[in-house]
C-alpha cells in the first residue's frame, strides 16, 4: 500500500482543455494578435511551460506580464468538468492513501475549483508550483512528501504529460502512472517520453484502468 498519492490537476482530475484554449484566444484578442488555430491544432502544440506557449502565439516578451494576467483573469472563469468516473477513483482512494494536488498552475484557482466540483475534501493539501518555479522542478514534491513523512518508495505520482513523469523521476518517486486520456493522446505522449529518455510505472487509458492500477500496488 502508498501512503502519499500526487495528484496533477488539469488532464488528470479535470477536462480543462476547451477552458485553455478559450482563454488563450481570449488573451491573443485582447492584446490584437491572431489566433488561428481549431481546438485540435491547439491541443497538439500545447506546452505546460506558458512561456513556450506564448513564443508560439509570437506574443513580445515585453506582454508576457499582461498577457499571463489576461489568460488568468479568463481561466478563472471558466468551471472544468471532472472526466467521467475520476470522482469513484478519488473516493476510493482517500479511504486508502493520503491525497494531495500539485499543479503546475494556481493553486488558489484550483482549490476553488475542486471545491465547485465537490471534491476538496479528499485532499489533505492542494497547492501550485510558486512564482517562476516550473515542472520539472521537483521541488513542490520533495517538500510535499517531506511535510507528510512519506519516503519517495512510498508515494504515488499520478499525472498526464511526460512532463510530470520528468519531475516524479527527478523526486525519486517510486511509482509513476502516465493516464492517457488527458491533454495527450498516447502517442503523443509516448513521442514526448521518448525525447526525455523516461517513462511511468504504468499507463491507464480510462479512469477504470486507474483505479485498477491503484488498487494493486
Amino acid at each position: 500500500m502508498n501512503k502519499l498519492q500526487i495528484w496533477d490537476f488539469d488532464g488528470t482530475l479535470v477536462d480543462s482543455q476547451q477552458g485553455c484554449f478559450s482563454s488563450y484566444k481570449f488573451l491573443c484578442e485582447s492584446l490584437g494578435i491572431p489566433f488561428e488555430f481549431t481546438f485540435d491544432e491547439f491541443r497538439a502544440w500545447y506546452d505546460i511551460e506558458w512561456h513556450n506557449n506564448f513564443s508560439r502565439l509570437k506574443i513580445p516578451q515585453e506582454q508576457w506580464e499582461l498577457a499571463n494576467a489576461l489568460y488568468k483573469k479568463n481561466i478563472c472563469t471558466e468551471k472544468p468538468l471532472l472526466y467521467p468516473g475520476i470522482i469513484e477513483v478519488i473516493k476510493a482512494q482517500h479511504a486508502r492513501s493520503l491525497l494531495v494536488v500539485i499543479s503546475g498552475g494556481n493553486g488558489t484557482g484550483v482549490r476553488r475549483k475542486l471545491q465547485q466540483q465537490g471534491i476538496r475534501k479528499y485532499f489533505a493539501e492542494v497547492s501550485g508550483y510558486p512564482g517562476n518555479l516550473m515542472k520539472p522542478n521537483p521541488l513542490p514534491f520533495l517538500e510535499v512528501m517531506k511535510r507528510h513523512g512519506a519516503t519517495p518508495s512510498e508515494t504515488v505520482l499520478v499525472g498526464d504529460m511526460a512532463k510530470d513523469v520528468l519531475t516524479a523521476r527527478n523526486a525519486g518517486i517510486g511509482k509513476i502512472i502516465s493516464v492517457t486520456y488527458g491533454w495527450q493522446t498516447k502517442e503523443q505522449l509516448l513521442t514526448e517520453l521518448k525525447k526525455l529518455k523516461i517513462s511511468p510505472h504504468f499507463f491507464a487509458n480510462t479512469p477504470k484502468e486507474l483505479m485498477k492500477i491503484l488498487k494493486d500496488l
